[in-house]
Order: C-alpha cells, then sequence, then structure tokens
C-alpha cells in the first residue's frame, strides 16, 4: 500500500490558503478519478474502505471530522476540486510525484544538516554508555557534538543525557560524570539543563544495595564546579557517614510521602539509607559547613522489623553549622535521635547551628528523641533556630527535647504524638516562643505507657513563651485546652516538699504540679508521694512550694495576710481534692488545712492539722513504722493574689 499524500505537503486553494471544504478523488493512474475510481482504504491492510470524495479541512484531510491518513494499492491518480467547483491540483500519476518529491526534500534536509555542522565543525555521535564513548576517538579534530549516553554506571539503572565536546580544554581529569575524556583526549563535558545534576548520571544510581557515600560526595564536588546543586534519584546507601563541608542544595527527586507505606508511615520517593552496621554513636549525616539545603527526601534506616529498633545506635542527622535548612523531610527508625541541632558538649569550639530552619520535617520511630535541641556550647550553637509544622510521632522517648537554648529559637505548630513524652524542655532553655501546636497522646509509640504530653522542667516555664498550644493535661480530665487560656492550667512545675523531723528520715517522690493564673487567682494543683521512717512527734511542718510566676522568680510576692485554708480529709492522709478557701472550717476532729505564704522564698503552702472550732494548729505528723509505707498528697488551691513585686 502507498499512503496518499499531498504532493505539494498541503493541500491549498488556488489562493493559497488552506483548502477548506474541498474534495479529494482517487482514480486509476492515467485516468481522470472522478470518472475512473480506484479503492481507497483508511488503513494500511485495506480493510477500512474510503468512499469518495474526500473531504478537507484547512487543508487536511478528514475522516468523521479529525485530520486522517489514506491509503491505495501502486500508482494512482489524484485529483482536488475547491468548494466552488474549481480544479485545485490533478496528478495522473501521483506515486512518481511522491517519489521525486520524497528525494528533493531528503536533499534539502541533508543540505541543511551539512550546513549546520560545517558551522560548528563536528559531527553527530551516539554511544551506548560512558564506556563506550571513552573507548571512541572523537572523529574530527576539534569537533564539537552531542551525543546521548545511557547507563553511567549500571544498565539497570540508565541516567540519559547528551554531552558536547569542549575544543578549548585539554586538561580537565575524567570524573565519571560531567566530564569524560576519549581515547584521543577529547574531552566530553555533561550538558546539564536547568539548575539541578542529576547524580544518578553521575553514577549515584539509588538501589539500597551498594554504599555510595563517597560517590555523592564527589558528585557534590561535581555540581559545585558547574554552578549547579544535586538531584538524589532513588535510595541512595550510605556504607559511613556522609559529612557535607561545603555549601550545597540537594534535592531528592520524587513527591513528599508519595513513597511505599512502611510501618503505618509512607516514606519519600527517594532518601539516603543507613544500613544496621552504621558505626554506633555516630550520625548518619553531618551538616559541618554555612549555606547547606535540603529539599523534601530523607534520611531513613534499612530496617528490617519496621519499628524502630535501639539495636542501631546512631542519629539521622547531626546540624553543626549556622543556616541549615530542610523542607518537607523525614528521619525514619533510627536507633538514638531523629534531627540533633546544636554540638555536642566536647566537641569543638568552632561549631556554630545557629538559624537552623527544619519546615515541614518529620522524625518518626526513632529510637531516642525526634527532635534534640541543645547548645551544649553555651554561647553561640542551637539559637535563633525555627521549626515550622513540623511533626514528631512514635519516638520512644521524647518528640521534642530541648535543653540549652540560650538566645532563643521559634517553633510553630509542631504536633507531638504517640511519643514517649510530647515535650520537654529543660530549665536551660531560655526565650524559646512557642506558637500554636499540639502535644497529645503521648503515651509511647506502642500506646500502652503513661500519658505525658508535656515536661517543663525547673523554670522553663518561666523563660520561654507559650501562644496557642494546645495539649492533652496529664492532671485534670479536660481532655484539651490551652496554655495561656483561664479554663486549663498553664502548665507544669515541679512541687518540693518541705518538712524536718526529730527522728527518721522523709523522702518524696513522683512529683507532679500544673498551674495557671488569671490576674486574679493562682490555680494550683498536684501530686506527691512520702515515704521514711518515722518514730517520735516530728517537729515544724509539712510544706508545698508553689511555681514562681513569669517575671517574678527570685523576688518577693506583696505580703497578704496568711488565711488559713482548707483540704477535705481523705482515708488516711491528704487524698482528696477541694478547692480553697472555703467560707468555714469544719467543726469537731482533726482536719488538714493550710496557709499560704506568698513572702517566703520561694512561696509555698504549709500544712497543718487543725481541731475544728480552734485556733490550734498542729505540725502535720503522719506516723509509719516502715519504708514501705508511704502516704499520698493531692492536692488543688485556689489562692488570690496580686502581683505587685518588691525588689528587697
Amino acid at each position: 500500500m502507498i499512503e496518499i499524500t499531498n504532493p505539494a505537503l498541503t493541500f491549498t486553494d488556488l489562493d493559497g490558503s488552506p483548502l477548506d471544504a474541498g474534495s479529494v478523488y482517487i482514480g486509476v493512474a492515467g485516468s481522470d478519478p472522478q470518472t475512473n475510481p480506484k479503492a481507497a482504504f483508511w488503513d494500511a491492510a485495506g480493510t477500512i474502505g474510503v468512499s469518495q470524495p474526500m473531504q478537507t479541512v484547512n487543508g487536511y484531510v478528514v475522516r468523521s471530522g479529525s485530520p486522517a491518513a489514506a491509503y491505495v494499492d501502486g500508482d494512482h491518480s489524484l485529483k482536488v476540486i475547491n468548494r466552488r467547483g474549481e480544479t485545485v491540483l490533478y496528478a495522473p500519476n501521483a506515486a512518481a510525484a511522491y517519489i521525486a518529491l520524497q528525494n528533493t526534500i531528503s536533499a534539502s534536509v541533508q543540505d541543511q544538516l551539512d550546513n549546520f555542522m560545517a558551522e560548528i565543525g563536528g559531527a553527530v555521535f551516539s554511544f551506548d554508555d560512558v564506556a563506550d564513548m571513552r573507548a571512541n576517538a572523537v572523529a574530527v579534530a576539534g569537533a564539537r557534538a552531542t551525543t546521548r549516553v545511557y547507563s553511567t554506571v549500571k544498565a539497570a539503572y540508565e541516567g540519559g543525557a547528551q554531552y558536547y565536546c569542549d575544543i578549548d580544554d585539554t586538561t580537565s581529569a575524567d570524573n565519571d560524570g560531567t566530564v569524560i575524556v576519549s581515547a584521543d583526549g577529547g574531552r566530553w563535558k555533561l550538558q546539564v539543563y536547568g539548575n539541578l545534576l542529576p547524580a544518578r548520571q553521575c553514577g549515584v544510581y539509588g538501589d539500597q544495595t551498594t554504599g555510595q557515600t563517597a560517590r555523592v560526595l564527589e558528585v557534590i564536588t561535581q555540581a559545585r564546579a558547574i554552578g549547579k546543586g544535586v538531584l538524589i534519584s532513588g535510595f541512595v546507601l550510605l556504607n559511613e557517614q556522609l559529612v557535607i563541608g561545603v555549601p550545597v542544595y540537594i534535592e531528592f527527586d520524587g513527591a513528599d510521602g508519595d513513597g511505599a507505606a512502611y510501618a503505618i508511615n509512607s516514606l519519600p520517593q527517594s532518601a539516603f539509607v543507613l544500613p544496621p552496621t552504621h558505626p554506633s554513636g555516630q550520625a548518619g549525616v553531618v551538616v559541618e559547613h554555612p549555606g547547606i539545603w535540603f529539599m523534601r527526601g530523607g534520611i531513613i534506616c534499612a530496617l528490617d522489623d519496621g519499628h524502630a529498633s535501639t539495636r542501631y545506635q546512631y542519629d539521622g542527622i547531626s546540624i553543626l553549622a549556622h543556616g541549615f535548612r530542610w523542607d518537607s523531610g523525614l528521619v525514619f527508625g533510627v536507633g538514638r535521635t531523629g534531627f540533633r541541632i546544636g554540638s555536642l558538649s566536647g566537641e569543638a569550639s568552632t561549631r556554630n547551628s545557629s538559624r537552623t530552619m527544619l519546615t515541614h520535617c518529620r522524625a518518626m520511630w526513632c529510637g531516642d528523641k525526634g527532635f534534640h535541641i541543645s547548645d551544649d556550647l553555651g554561647f553561640i550553637d542551637a539559637n535563633t533556630f525555627q521549626l515550622n509544622n513540623c511533626i514528631a510521632q512514635r519516638n520512644i522517648n521524647q518528640g521534642l527535647y530541648i535543653n540549652k537554648s540560650l538566645f532563643g529559637g521559634t517553633i510553630i505548630a509542631f504536633l507531638s504524638e504517640h511519643n514517649g513524652t510530647g515535650l520537654y524542655v529543660e530549665d536551660d532553655c531560655r526565650d524559646v516562643v512557642f506558637l500554636g501546636g499540639d502535644f497529645e497522646l503521648n503515651s509511647g509509640p506502642d500506646e500502652l505507657g503513661t500519658l505525658d504530653n508535656i515536661v517543663l522542667a525547673g523554670r522553663a516555664l518561666y523563660r520561654n513563651k507559650f501562644i496557642g498550644v494546645k495539649y492533652q493535661d496529664n492532671v485534670l480530665t479536660s481532655t484539651s485546652h490551652t496554655l495561656n487560656s483561664p479554663d486549663g492550667l498553664r502548665g507544669t512545675y515541679e512541687p518540693l516538699l518541705i518538712g524536718q523531723t526529730t527522728a527518721g528520715t522523709l523522702a518524696y517522690f513522683n512529683r507532679k504540679g500544673r498551674w495557671a493564673y488569671d490576674g486574679e487567682y493562682l490555680t494550683v494543683s498536684g501530686e506527691f508521694y512520702a515515704y521514711g521512717e518515722v518514730s517520735g512527734n516530728p517537729t515544724g511542718h509539712l510544706a508545698i512550694t508553689l511555681p514562681e510566676l513569669p517575671g517574678f522568680e527570685g523576688k518577693m510576692y506583696r505580703e497578704i495576710d496568711p488565711t488559713t485554708q482548707e483540704f477535705s480529709h481523705g482515708s488516711f492522709s491528704w487524698a482528696k481534692l477541694a478547692t480553697i478557701p472555703l467560707p468555714t472550717l469544719p467543726s469537731g476532729g482533726l482536719a488538714p488545712i493550710g496557709h499560704v505564704y506568698l513572702d517566703e522564698y520561694p512561696p509555698r503552702m504549709a500544712l497543718y492539722m487543725q481541731t475544728g472550732g480552734t485556733t490550734g494548729l498542729y505540725p502535720v505528723a503522719p506516723t509509719w513504722t516502715s519504708s514501705a509505707d508511704a502516704v499520698g498528697i493531692l492536692f488543688m488551691a485556689r489562692i488570690p493574689i496580686s502581683l505587685e513585686a518588691q525588689l528587697a
């Protein structure tokens, strides 16, 4: 079959415009096709016949309104008539006209190609792979050429790119990526389109089986030499710690979270992979230079059980240089901390990880902490950081742990759930702003532990700012409320039990406290357990310390007259909550009561026993004779306070 085409390339009308509403006739060769038609077909197999004449729209033969090709067996005649009945084209032997035209076109194209290659002084080469390119000489001296190369290292992982021969370069070394040296010394240079150097084209093929840490570093060097970033594709196995000591932009191929589902989480489509044999105590990736930026991707552990395993004792990434940024990154399944911002104690004092920015990053199924921020150097490290919309889920210990951060940072809309502890802030953390976020359901990755959403040690609550932070409370029955809001306690503190005895010992444990201040009342609740061995009558009194309100730590509060407060008496000791003060004292029998002293440091609530209807106060004197005995104290107080600090 011969395809019926227009010898003039397009069907045009007599005035040169595309032929519209024209009629095309196919006939016996040497005869008028209108009176001597020949069978034509819509397919090359000759099974779908054409009803003549064929119609044209905008110069094209159409079938059911769409441009289509038509076929005829052997030589034939061709006649085209416009809508006015005028003959536009007549070819009694059309097949011969096609061949002549094709020869003319082929000669024209070859002439143009020859002229182009003459201008650039070279030729076009095609090689199967880099090894083939390297083994062949550049055919024309001083040639400039393009070539398409597939599979730089592994046939199963195709890269594919174009190279050109740089006639001005006679010295560059072959780096198995951006520069390939041919057999006669020609330098093929990789043509990189856009701003990213494909790491796979340069030998980082991401098969998760061959360790390629050294090759990743080599590709970073190649990318910097041509002013490009790096594109990581697939799962790249790191056979040793990857220490990045130069500024570079690294983008991971694929969409965030579009990879395979693994241990109830979606992995990225490209990532660095750490093997179980990675050295204990080392981070998988270390950032040691300013100006490093990651986009998407992740650092994951090659686990075999789908759960964070303490067998693999290494962090995911250690950030030791300022200005590091990672958008939409994941650290998954490492045995220690996911993201570590700040130098460890004893490391070089030149380290500075300030201005770290993590946006939409996730730490999941890590064997210790999800995010660990600490300025162990104490002056410039781990400060002015920002965590924006980050997530910590199912990490064995803290989802977010902040130790020393002496010059502030910002944490926006952080989500922490199903960790051992949602948020833990040490006493040394200062001037960190928590804006929004949610800390709830933190009872461990297996959800079987004690609910522990927020722990603020020492004066961490006073030294940092919490604005609109939601958390599931661990003491009150309310399922969720906001720090600084009137409907719930602001945060945690650790009450101390102060007392003295004339004989025996007294100790305490499991101290938990919550408090809120609405500008008029300080509301405090908490619990602790006291135990020990006491013989004889103790002297003095037991007292529970109250929290120091922000801005007034270490200063005297305005003294108020001690007001007798009352607690409900349980079956043995301080076991049942009540709000104080009550309007009247109970009559008859001993009842636990308290005085609130705000003119002492630290401010405290003293616990006494009193006989109803009297003014006599007796020190709390629990008597137990075995160290196995213990007294549990559960307290709540609502205390009117006017915060007028004296600089005494």
